[in-house]
């Protein structure tokens, strides 16, 4: 279960509007507890990214659940290529 949830955060992660454009974290309590603070949103239904946060989360898995792993899922780009 420890590598599933740790999948679907890396997933979940990939596709938060807090993560848009890849920042880099910076490993201080400061920095801590503002993305911590700014992950605790979730995305209004109307809002596109949520359809994408819940899609990675039920990607992720239906790819624990049937062992069915693509060879390479995630796109040219570095986002998951969900179906």
């Amino acid at each position: 279960m420890r590598h599933l949830g740790n999948a679907i955060h890396t997933l979940q992660d990939l596709t938060s509007p807090v993560h848009e454009g890849e920042q880099v974290y910076k490993d201080n309590p400061a920095s801590a507890i503002l993305h911590g603070s700014q992950e605790n949103h979730y995305p209004k239904a109307d809002d596109p990214r949520r359809k994408l946060l819940e899609g990675a989360t039920r990607w992720a898995f239906e790819m624990a659940a049937t062992g069915n792993i693509p060879d390479n899922p995630v796109s040219a780009a570095g986002y998951p290529d969900i179906p």
